[in-house]
């Protein structure tokens, strides 16, 4: 049986890929920054745990710190990361058969394994991150604000890219990911495609009354990339009599792209915060559509936990959950950053509510897309390389 060690600074979906390790049989170690009390609900041996909290304590306290400081501080955080996972495998005598790391901790690890017989893995969650810098620039610059705050450092992107050389095999969430990893040079056949599952336990359909006007809600960070501006202007041109939308998500760090928001909105748009994971089940419940209006998105796993919700979703073509729908149904796909499309879209399903272009089955989505699932093509993507 091979043996496989995975790691992370920040959670993502790692604890979730652990776990299916765990149940494999596969798991040889987790190499992470977060409390051991994290793992306790993804049922992974704590003696396979291997964790450096401290960094993944600055690593939180980064988020309310200034830009230009979090900046500095994430190189710092990223390097130290970077050096714990090496030092780890070099300490460790039960190595690895293959490593697995999420993309820009992993730098030095990376060479480490490759001159140690371990078969390296780049875990990337994202698009390509120059696509997203680029789209991300384009978009800023078209309604006036900073992209400073939005895009990735170029530090980082740089050790993206010498990751992506140097690894044996990338994995990411979703075909439009693959294709933007192409598009910008890195070697297809290293390429491996796994989408996301959802965790049931926290997001299931809650028998509760629903909001009495049409509610169209939105889950995620306030930005540019995440096209939340569009989705404002989109629901504002539906003009749908009696609804409202509501946005799930903290305040930007940028103060123009909040004034910006609150400028275009109107009063049926309703800022909501951010709420745990706990308490999102039950919002989403009680609303009829959600939209992930995203310009570039690796997965928008919010999506999978939305329709598990029992809600029909709209996203964007640059989302990379629309391989799930496309697949198996659940909500319509509309091209990214196309205003008129999605308002279209909007407007189609409140006349509809009960269908999607023939291709809505919730039940269908959520059983095709549990976490088990997701290990099951783990599994045989191990098994081949």
């Amino acid at each position: 049986m091979i043996k496989v060690d995975t790691s992370c600074c920040s959670r993502f979906h790692i604890f979730d890929q652990a776990s299916q390790l765990e149940k494999k049989g596969l798991l040889n170690n987790i190499i992470h920054c977060h409390p051991n009390s994290h793992l306790k609900r993804f049922e992974i041996d704590l003696k396979k745990s291997i964790n450096n909290p401290f960094l993944g304590y600055l690593n939180y306290l980064g988020r309310y710190l200034p830009n230009y400081i979090d900046n500095k501080l994430q190189k710092y955080i990223t390097h130290k990361t970077d050096l714990f996972i090496k030092k780890t495998l070099i300490k460790k005598n039960n190595k690895p058969d293959i490593f697995i790391g999420l993309s820009s901790f992993i730098t030095k690890t990376l060479e480490y394994c490759n001159q140690n017989n371990i078969m390296s893995v780049v875990d990337h969650g994202s698009l390509h991150p120059e696509y997203e810098k680029n789209i991300i620039i384009n978009e800023c610059d078209r309604i006036s604000i900073d992209h400073k705050e939005f895009i990735a450092p170029e530090w980082q992107i740089q050790r993206m890219n010498l990751e992506f050389k140097n690894a044996k095999n990338i994995i990411v969430l979703s075909d439009i990911a693959k294709q933007s990893m192409i598009n910008l040079g890195v070697a297809e056949k290293k390429i491996n495609v796994l989408n996301c599952g959802v965790d049931n336990n926290f997001f299931k359909s809650k028998k509760t009354k629903k909001f009495d006007n049409f509610t169209i809600s939105y889950c995620g960070s306030l930005s540019p990339r995440k096209g939340v501006h569009n989705l404002i202007e989109s629901f504002k041109l539906a003009n749908i009599s009696g609804s409202q939308l509501l946005i799930i998500g903290a305040k930007s760090r940028s103060k123009d792209y909040n004034d910006y928001l609150k400028k275009i909105s109107t009063s049926n748009t309703l800022f909501y915060g951010s709420l745990p994971q706990s308490d999102l089940s039950n919002v989403l419940s009680k609303c009829h559509l959600f939209i992930l209006p995203s310009l570039a998105d690796g997965f928008g796993l919010v999506v999978l936990q939305a329709i598990s919700a029992g809600l029909p979703v709209i996203v964007s073509s640059n989302v990379g959950a629309a391989d799930v729908i496309r697949q198996f149904g659940g909500g319509d796909i509309f091209q990214y950053n196309d205003i008129n499309d999605l308002t279209e879209k909007i407007i189609n399903f409140y006349k509809i509510k009960k269908n999607l272009n023939n291709n809505f089955d919730l039940n269908h989505v959520i059983n095709n897309s549990t976490w088990d699932n997701y290990g099951n093509r783990l599994y045989n993507f191990l098994e081949k390389i």
